[in-house]
């Protein structure tokens, strides 16, 4: 029940968009109800077919979702090159904080 509330409400996410080919990475893209890569596929696992199958058509024809398809969609794609550089930047970042973290502890 507390999926199809959670698609009711982000309708977007029961519909499959790839975020990283306009973003670079999960972190950098919008949140649009929360769920991206592995997140999504898992909640999916919890629904019927029929359900997801009627959520992704009001997700389909809902005005606001659809307003945002087409904002993620005027985006440029990237290149894989740039995606590479941005995953690139984002592990330094990681070890980064992961090196201050043991610093802490």
């Amino acid at each position: 029940m507390i999926v199809i509330l959670h698609l009711l409400r982000f309708p977007i996410v029961s519909l499959n968009y790839d975020f990283i080919r306009k973003f670079g990475s999960y972190n950098k893209s919008p949140l649009c109800g929360g769920l991206f890569g592995n997140f999504q596929d898992n909640l999916m696992m919890f629904l019927e077919q029929e359900k997801l199958n009627f959520i992704q058509e009001i997700a389909r024809n809902d005005s606001e979702t659809v307003g945002l398809l087409e904002w993620l969609d005027s985006h440029p794609d990237l290149s894989q090159e740039e995606i590479d550089m941005i995953v690139a930047e984002e592990q330094r970042e990681w070890e980064e904080q992961e090196k201050i973290a043991r610093q802490i502890t």
